[in-house]
């Protein structure tokens, strides 16, 4: 699923597809926006093609949020009904998670626990559920100054902790990284993390994390972050990406590959391009940026999977970057939808 996209702009229908076959007693073929249930944007699986539409839902009221999927069932939530559980064969409801806390956000799921974030209360708390019984197990407390959070990214999911962005109420200090206990929702010591944006809307990114570090990218800044997950900045870390210029509409992913950042945004050509740093040493990788796409937001952001880079660009043209001996390039596949 590594290789899979979903918009996630105003979307007003929830649609599923699938080979027409006896009904799958997985979901682990569900093409998720960062690859799996736990949302850490990695998965050994693929999709088998070409997929067919088996069955659709009532309209619901969502918008930058996505679907998760884990066992035989499918996750979302929504500004009406909340957190929401469907058979995976049929479409139908089939777990009701009281209470309802509605908002349009994206579940992280670990085991038999299910994690979503919620605003009701004037600030963000995390909320934890028992997958098959919808039971509240515990919730988080107010995350102040938090005041907006990761619609598009349920939390990471990293050993026993959640971890996340939020925007907050200090000028100064617009930016916070914080991690969440995944069994009691306690604050992790060490943090909230705070850093400097230039725009308190950073919903459209989160964290991406491999091998104890994380790492996300900030475009109002053009800068890329990196720290161990006790909060502490990575030596080499931030970095300055002096060749692409801010641009709200970015998701910003980082994809972490071979001890390598990608990432897509908009770069000062006014072009789209994939960007790549060493983990380690925070050094431009040679070769790029590489152009690829135009627009003005990186729509899908990127992925890896079998040593190529894809990336998607707000016109629905899908990239794919491939090693050659002289550097760099790509294929365009114009006009994918996904």
């Amino acid at each position: 699923m590594g290789k899979y996209f979903i918009s996630k702009k105003s979307t007003s229908m929830f649609l599923a597809v699938f080979l027409i076959l006896p009904c799958f007693l997985s979901a682990s073929d569900w093409p998720m926006s960062r690859s799996n249930e736990a949302n850490s944007s990695y998965s050994p699986d693929s999709i088998q093609v070409p997929l067919y539409l088996k069955w659709e839902t009532p309209d619901r009221d969502i918008e930058e949020n996505n679907i998760v999927g884990a066992g035989d069932r499918i996750f979302q939530e929504d500004e009406d009904d909340g957190l929401q559980s469907f058979d995976l064969c049929s479409g139908e409801e089939d777990v009701t998670y009281t209470p309802v806390y509605g908002y349009t956000t994206t579940p992280s799921i670990s085991g038999s626990r299910i994690y979503s974030y919620d605003m009701s209360s004037g600030f963000v708390v995390v909320r934890c559920f028992d997958i098959d019984s919808g039971t509240l197990l515990w919730t988080s407390p107010p995350l102040s100054p938090g005041i907006q959070f990761t619609t598009a990214s349920g939390p990471i999911i990293d050993g026993n902790y959640l971890y996340f962005l939020l925007a907050t109420n200090n000028p100064a200090e617009k930016g916070s990284i914080w991690a969440i206990d995944a069994s009691t929702g306690a604050v992790k010591p060490g943090f909230p993390v705070f850093f400097a944006t230039s725009y308190i809307d950073i919903f459209e990114k989160n964290v991406s994390i491999d091998g104890g570090r994380m790492y996300f990218y900030d475009p109002y800044n053009m800068v890329l972050y990196g720290y161990d997950l006790n909060g502490n900045p990575l030596p080499n870390f931030p970095v300055s990406v002096p060749a692409s210029v801010s641009n709200n509409e970015n998701f910003g992913k980082v994809i972490i590959s071979g001890n390598k950042l990608f990432f897509y945004t908009f770069n000062s050509s006014l072009t789209m391009a994939v960007y790549g740093y060493d983990a380690t040493t925070g050094l431009p990788l040679s070769g790029f940026p590489v152009g690829a796409g135009s627009g003005s937001y990186a729509t899908g952001g990127v992925c890896s999977y079998n040593n190529i880079i894809y990336a998607l660009d707000s016109y629905a043209t899908l990239y794919a970057l491939f090693k050659v001996s002289e550097g760099w390039s790509f294929v365009r596949f114009d006009d994918m939808m996904v």
